[in-house]
């Protein structure tokens, strides 16, 4: 009698390697959706990171696949080769940085294809589950706001309120941090508002608003107040729509009321002055003009005294990328976040949506006095400077609407349609 054996035919199917993507794109949708919301419940950020990138680990060779078609739809966008260049660039750097550092190079190089990642995946997400991925955004949102809510009245149970400057639950290190965070969420939930039909909807969406207003307030994040007053204002005004003048009366008159009903912060901000970040600029300036044209290097090590306080980093994205990467590494920067801001003005012009646009316009301003290296593990500046290219990115790619098919032999591929329809989110 023949022996037959197993017929694998049967196993590796169209079908089975469809349902085999698809369960697969659920896994990194959750994971990317938890990651998104975790730096309000991840005690460390370290933690975050890892979290991020183990999936990536654990769906190497399936995400690869799935990955790879999606970088085929946005590398000839054109904001990602200027990414490419400027993550090139700065990693070169790090060759020539004093002392050479082999593992910290690693280390920033595995960071800068964590953030490729983060950009391909977003756009893959966002073309598989586009209602889905809308609704995981505005999940984000509403969680951001209660878990704001839940520090401010966690953290002032046990201080002073008002006087004591918040300090967060979460993953970051300070409530510089989550503001610029909460910031980005604020601009979501304007959006969200703004889009709103019904009344209650978008009363909703502007409560949230107020909620990231008043937490960003009581953690005396002055850059980042006054930012996101910027912004605000900005989107409204750009989106065009009827009662943005209601909208607008609605920012400021909340920013009216917490400044009398709470002066002492408004004393205290004025009384810090401006603080040791002058005399850090200084300090980094004389050192960036010693090499001007290709800089320190990206892993230099920085260390300054400053008033018995030391300091590593240069509370300035645009000091570190010019001391990092001297004036080239600062002109690829602006040249990426000029083009970045150039394709999200024609992305609110085409679509009516200038939310992407509304957080470049806060990322500009709050850049000038923190963020700092953008080639990092998943802190503020993912979510302040990569997190809105991944959107503008995906957004215009598939700006005609998106369908996905199994073609033959079941891989899964990314199609375009000419349906004309604009994507949802």
């Amino acid at each position: 009698m023949q022996m037959r054996l197993f017929d694998t035919t049967r196993l590796f199917t169209p079908e089975t390697i469809q349902r085999l993507y698809m369960v697969i794109a659920v896994l990194l949708f959750i994971s990317y959706s938890v990651f998104m919301t975790g730096y309000y419940f991840f005690p460390d950020f370290n933690l975050q990171y890892k979290y991020f990138i183990r999936p990536l680990h654990a769906l190497v060779l399936p995400g690869i696949v799935i990955l790879a078609a999606a970088l085929r739809e946005i590398k000839d966008h054109p904001v990602f080769p200027l990414i490419i260049v400027y993550m090139l660039y700065m990693l070169a750097s790090g060759l020539w940085s004093s002392p050479f550092d082999l593992y910290k190079f690693g280390q920033k190089s595995a960071n800068a294809l964590y953030i490729l990642c983060f950009i391909v995946l977003t756009h893959f997400l966002r073309s598989w589950f586009q209602v889905g991925f809308d609704r995981m955004l505005r999940f984000a949102v509403l969680f951001a706001a209660v878990s704001a809510i839940v520090s401010m009245f966690v953290f002032y149970g046990d201080n002073d309120f008002p006087a004591a400057r918040l300090s967060a639950l979460g993953s970051l290190s300070n409530i510089n941090e989550f503001a610029n965070v909460s910031a980005v969420y604020a601009l979501l939930a304007m959006g969200y508002g703004l889009k709103a039909s019904l009344f209650r909807e978008k009363a909703f969406y502007l409560f949230l608003v107020a909620v990231f207003i008043s937490f960003i307030w009581f953690g005396q994040s002055r850059t980042a107040f006054v930012s996101l007053f910027m912004a605000l204002c900005f989107l409204v005004i750009a989106n065009g729509r009827q009662g943005k003048i209601k909208l607008i009366v609605l920012v400021v008159s909340t920013i009216g009321v917490l400044g009398p009903v709470f002066p002492e912060l408004i004393e205290k901000a004025w009384l810090r002055g401006e603080g040791l970040r002058p005399m850090i600029w200084t300090d980094y300036l004389k050192d960036a003009a010693l090499k001007p044209i290709f800089g320190q290097g990206l892993v230099t090590e920085i260390s300054y005294d400053v008033e018995g306080r030391i300091m590593e980093t240069a509370h300035n994205a645009y000091i570190q990328a010019f001391w990092h990467g001297g004036v080239i590494g600062l002109g690829l920067f602006l040249l990426l976040f000029g083009g970045a801001c150039r394709q999200a003005w024609r992305l609110g012009k085409e679509g009516g949506d200038f939310v992407v646009l509304s957080i470049l316009v806060f990322t500009m301003f709050a850049m000038m006095t923190g963020v700092d290296t953008l080639i990092a593990r998943p802190r503020d500046q993912w979510m302040l400077f990569w997190f809105p290219l991944a959107l503008l990115i995906s957004y215009q790619t598939t700006g005609r609407g998106v369908s996905t098919q199994a073609p033959p032999g079941g891989r899964t591929r990314l199609q375009i349609s000419s349906s004309g329809g604009r994507p949802s989110g």
